[in-house]
């Protein structure tokens, strides 16, 4: 038998539309299946009342950001943590510190105390040969003495970075 090509596009559609309305008289209602694999690779659950906005592990303790503040896993829960109530976007460790970035600014756990850096948002922060360097929108600081030191636009402060 041959088959006109023109008709190929019309036939195609039939088959297709005759499996879908056979599948759709036959397929039972969809049911939740329990996913064994990942309740397998998973330890143990920890219930949280908000979403979690990020996490990070520092000097052997579990943080999370949420939009209510910073919680420390603590046992079996997610307890508040006293020096940040703000929202918690971004979570950064590096060797000496642990960050926090919020909208309301800049906050580092260093020696067991939080301390609130800026009141700017802020983007990133990374360690560079040593420094803490902060970026925010178009604009790169470095951490000098507590306070955020301002290496200018981005562009002209990577030229100063590399001849560090």
């Amino acid at each position: 038998m041959i088959l006109d090509r023109s008709l190929v596009p019309a036939v195609v559609l039939c088959f297709l539309l005759g499996v879908a309305a056979g599948s759709s008289a036959v397929a039972a209602s969809p049911v939740a299946a329990a996913d064994a694999v990942f309740l397998q690779e998973m330890g143990r659950q920890i219930p949280s009342p908000t979403p979690l906005e990020a996490v990070a592990v520092f000097d052997g303790q579990v943080f999370v950001g949420t939009k209510d503040g910073l919680l420390r896993l603590q046992g079996e829960e997610l307890a508040p943590v006293a020096g940040v109530k703000q929202p918690v976007t971004r979570l950064v460790a590096t060797k000496q510190a642990l960050w926090a970035l919020s909208p309301a600014g800049l906050f580092r756990l260093q020696a067991g105390h939080w301390k609130q850096l800026s009141d700017q948002a802020t983007d990133d922060v990374t360690e560079h040969l040593g420094e803490i360097v902060v970026a925010s929108n178009r604009k790169l600081w470095k951490v000098e003495d507590d306070k955020l030191a301002s290496q200018g636009r981005a562009s002209e402060a990577l030229a100063k970075l590399d001849d560090l």
